[in-house]
């Protein structure tokens, strides 16, 4: 399957809101049904090293967590989430 195909299997709905639930379980390290930032950092630092990049630094977290908390209410629901879910999903297959 060549990167196209990956990416718009990524955007298929179903196919992306399964990544976003795994991926939220996952990362809600105190099942609160919120990503907060301590667990935002565990997950991007997670995901940094795996992609072999330097950890981000503690000023990248905040602009993330600032960038993805539409509601501003300071940790990211679900819907917040699942941009980034997208996000590094196409980064990953774009830097295959």
């Amino acid at each position: 399957m060549d990167i196209e195909s990956l990416k718009k299997k990524v955007l298929d709905d179903a196919v992306l809101e399964e990544m976003v639930n795994t991926t939220f379980k996952n990362a809600d390290l105190n099942k609160n049904s919120y990503i907060e930032r301590n667990e935002l950092a565990v997950l991007l630092k997670s995901i940094y090293g795996t992609l072999g990049l330097n950890p981000p630094e503690e000023k990248e977290i905040d602009d993330e967590l600032i960038r993805l908390d539409l509601n501003k209410d300071g940790k990211l629901n679900k819907d917040e989430f699942k941009v980034l879910v997208k996000e590094l999903a196409l980064f990953s297959l774009e830097n295959m």
